[in-house]
């Protein structure tokens, strides 16, 4: 038997089959292999739970462990750390659960806000903060780094919160017009928000480096030319009120 098969061996040792090894062992040693057998599936099974709470109460003990296991059998850990397993559970429940957008972006808020509490500080820039000698034509605005964002067609956002504050989630929706949630960290406490395309074109315009003149004039050709400087003011002023401005560059 070559190294790889060994190695393949011993894999599905781990997964589902905990006898896969008796040809190669001896009887001895089944008792403290059945231990490490148990063991390193607990421990992933455990870790999805701490990872993906809300959604582990949205699906129900059954029906999150059955996605778990199936989760564990096709995907291998491949970081240094545990925490960072997970990260194709979300697209792994939208197989699942093709017919319901809610479960996979559950997921996905589960996990982009536990990577904003593990993310890299950055402070917030605060209105004080601001020169008043700023160039607007050239300035250029820098989000908190722990800021992601993320495309979505359910009110996850409501069920997320309705759960973590222990009341009964409102009844699931699906958007007619695109829509996002983003992410982001504020000192020591994660926030999120859903929000509309015009603020998420925005994001994503800032995050692409545009300036703040680019800012408004992609918001004048879509909202005219009377409305793009003061929707991009508005949403600056938010972000800024927000914790979610780094700087102005």
């Amino acid at each position: 038997m070559s190294l790889l098969d060994m190695q393949r061996q011993f894999r599905a040792f781990l997964v589902d089959g905990p006898h896969v090894l008796d040809q190669y062992v001896p009887h001895s040693a089944a008792p403290g292999l059945a231990v490490y057998h148990h063991a390193y599936r607990a421990q992933l099974e455990e870790c999805m739970r701490d990872t993906f709470e809300r959604t582990w109460a949205w699906l129900g003990d059954d029906a999150f462990q059955e996605a778990v296991h199936r989760y564990i059998e096709e995907h291998s850990p491949g970081s240094w750390t545990i925490s960072d397993y997970g990260e194709h559970f979300a697209d792994a429940l939208d197989v699942l659960y093709p017919d319901s957008p809610e479960v996979g972006e559950l997921a996905q808020l589960d996990w982009t806000l536990r990577r904003a509490f593990d993310g890299p500080d950055g402070e917030a820039l605060t209105v004080a903060a601001i020169s008043g000698e700023i160039d607007w034509d050239s300035a250029r605005i820098r989000f908190v780094p722990t800021l992601r964002m993320f495309a979505v067609r359910s009110n996850c956002g409501a069920l997320w919160s309705a759960m973590a504050s222990e009341k009964v989630p409102p009844a699931v929706e699906y958007f007619t017009d695109p829509a996002a949630i983003r992410v982001w960290r504020e000192e020591h406490r994660c926030r999120f928000q859903t929000i509309d395309e015009l603020e998420m074109r925005a994001i994503n315009a800032v995050a692409n480096g545009a300036s703040f003149a680019e800012l408004c004039g992609n918001l004048a050709h879509l909202l005219g030319d009377d409305h793009g400087a003061s929707a991009a003011g508005e949403f600056l002023a938010t972000w800024m009120s927000e914790g979610m401005v780094g700087a102005i560059e």
